[in-house]
């Protein structure tokens, strides 16, 4: 009796009924259903973000305040300044504080975002008190010199006032943490700091580098501190600083490690670099810079953000139909076997093949026929 035709195979023979209708979910096909998550959560967030208006608020502020420092600038300009001060208490010295109305970074960024022209307007003394004015060295044997401040102020009709601004150290010494593993290291490298042997602290050193204040006209045609806040301590020029006139720069030392009582150097050492400016309480900046919390950043215009979420929110719904249509039969319809037993049966649910003689392996098949076209070839032959 020949194999094969006449007799039940033992191979499994292939069909295109059962050959596979969806492709396997693989790695790229994940990445590119969260990249598409992703597109879609930041164009709902951009969306959401552009109902807040806040580039047109932060411009109708400016503009507002705009219309009052065209008058504050002008009385500002018609003003002296000078700046009195003294070290320790001891004997005072004065110089003039110069007019600046150089176009500054505030300025940049309104040019920018296309708003009206701002007109730049302050004193300042320069970027450094006169050479010899600081006491040197700094931080030893607890030297730390107070510089005392005082503006002498003359308004256009001629009104003086003297500005009590107090006195502040013009060194500051922090003991933190030193980081580990290898303190020495990351004391100078990472915490700019030297390393104190006697209490194994960091000490990270700064010295005074800008006083600026804030001035407006009172009642009596005199200039007088200006407070955003009220409190009459927070009369500087930053709002992140909670409005502190005083800003220190840190130092770079040039040694990694010393003993408590040693001398410090550092690369900047010239601590004369001082630099003191007055501005007018209504200028348009403290405004911005308030509501920005210092980064004077208007931010992108509502219709700009709407473009941008729409065009972010297309983009990742078409990146999203692709695996969407691999994922969801998957997920949701119906099991390899079911599908196999589905198209196995005709329309009245009758077995269209016999399942024994169903196959994987072609190269079994071929095998098989190639031997019973032998046999046939055998029996003809002795037949004749």
């Amino acid at each position: 009796m020949r194999r094969g035709k006449l007799g039940p195979r033992r191979g499994k023979r292939r069909t295109t009924y059962f050959m596979d209708s969806q492709e396997s979910a693989g790695t790229p096909q994940v990445c590119v259903l969260l990249i598409s998550i992703a597109l879609i959560a930041f164009g709902i967030y951009t969306l959401v973000q552009s109902t807040s208006h806040t580039h047109e608020r932060i411009a109708q502020l400016y503009l507002d305040k705009l219309g009052n420092w065209s008058k504050a600038r002008e009385e500002f300009s018609l003003s002296t300044f000078a700046i009195k001060y003294d070290i320790d208490n001891g004997e005072a010295d004065e110089m003039q504080l110069m007019r600046d109305e150089r176009d500054d970074k505030f300025s940049s960024i309104v040019e920018a975002n296309h708003l009206e022209e701002y007109k730049n307007m302050k004193f300042w003394s320069g970027n450094s008190l006169p050479n010899g004015t600081i006491p040197t060295p700094v931080f030893q044997n607890n030297n730390n010199p107070r510089l005392g401040l005082e503006i002498h102020a003359t308004s256009p009709t001629g009104e003086t006032t003297a500005i009590d601004l107090g006195s502040y150290g013009v060194g500051r010494l922090k003991h933190v943490h030193a980081e580990t593993p290898s303190p020495q290291t990351k004391c100078s490298a990472h915490q700019h700091g030297v390393l104190n042997l006697g209490t194994g602290k960091c000490d990270v050193y700064s010295r005074l580098y800008y006083v600026c204040v804030q001035v407006r006209l009172d009642a009596a045609g005199k200039w007088q501190l200006h407070s955003p806040t009220g409190r009459e301590e927070e009369f500087g020029c930053a709002s992140v600083t909670h409005w502190d006139p005083t800003t220190f720069k840190r130092l770079t030392p040039t040694q990694r490690q010393a003993q408590s009582d040693q001398i410090i150097s550092f690369k900047d050492s010239n601590f004369d670099r001082i630099q003191v400016h007055v501005r007018h309480g209504d200028d348009p900046f403290f405004y911005v810079e308030s509501v920005t919390q210092d980064t004077l950043r208007f931010g992108p215009e509502s219709g700009d953000m709407r473009k941008l979420a729409w065009v972010l929110l297309a983009i990742g719904f078409i990146m999203a139909i692709p695996p969407l249509c691999l994922f969801v039969p998957l997920c949701c319809g119906k099991g390899k076997e079911e599908e196999y037993a589905r198209l196995g049966t005709d329309r009245g649910g009758a077995p269209m093949y016999n399942h024994t003689d169903v196959g994987t392996s072609s190269y079994e098949d071929d095998q098989e026929d190639e031997i019973d076209e032998l046999l046939d070839g055998i029996e003809l032959t002795t037949r004749t």
